[in-house]
Parts: C-alpha cells; structure tokens; sequence
C-alpha cells in the first residue's frame, strides 16, 4: 500500500468514526484522530514570524552572515528559558544566523505485528 492509499484509508476511518461518535466539531476530531496515528504537517517556519516557546532540539537552517546564500541545515538545541532565548552557537560574535526552524519528524514506526 503506498503513502496516498494510506493517508486515504486513515481519513476515510477517521471520518466513519467521527459520524459514529456524532462528533459536535467533526474537523477537530479527524485531525485530532489523524494526529494520533502520527500524521503530521512538516513546514519551516521563520524565526521572524515566531520562535520555539519551549527548550529542546529542533531542525533548522542557517547561515553565516558574510554567506547568505551558504545554507546548511542541522539539529540546533534551542533555550527558551535562558535570560536572552536563542539557537545553540548563535550567542557572541553573531555571525551565525538561524533562518527558520522546524519540529523533528517523528522517526518511523516499524509496521505493526512486525
């Protein structure tokens, strides 16, 4: 079975279930249902439209600032809860700079029964 027959036949069981529990907000309760199979949504997010809330580690591209268009992409840990929340190596002479960044997929589930 490949990704879209599989991604079809989670929507299509999480709508069967939300007609069955006659859910009030039938949208939430599939998303919420999809979510706990481990569907997601990957995107980069810029650091100028928001920053990590919480300390961990989190995938991010950046550069260094004499190379702008020199772009790497690495686990950085992030410290919210520090007194200035920044990016691991982006404190002191500021030349590393973190574009965007993202949550880290989730690693794959071996199938079940496996």
């Amino acid at each position: 079975m490949d990704m879209k027959e599989k991604l079809a036949k989670l929507v299509h069981n999480a709508r069967m279930n939300a007609l069955w529990h006659n859910a009030q907000k039938p949208d939430e309760y599939i998303a919420d249902l999809l979510m706990e199979d481990g569907v997601t949504v990957q995107q980069w997010i810029s650091v100028k439209d928001r920053l990590p809330e919480k300390d961990g580690h989190y995938l991010c591209n950046y550069h260094f600032g004499e190379y702008p268009k020199m772009t790497f992409t690495q686990v950085l840990d992030y410290y919210a809860t520090d007194i200035v929340p920044h990016f691991q190596h982006t404190l002191g002479d500021g030349s590393m700079k973190v574009t965007h960044w993202m949550e880290i997929p989730k690693l794959p589930q071996p199938p079940k029964g496996e």
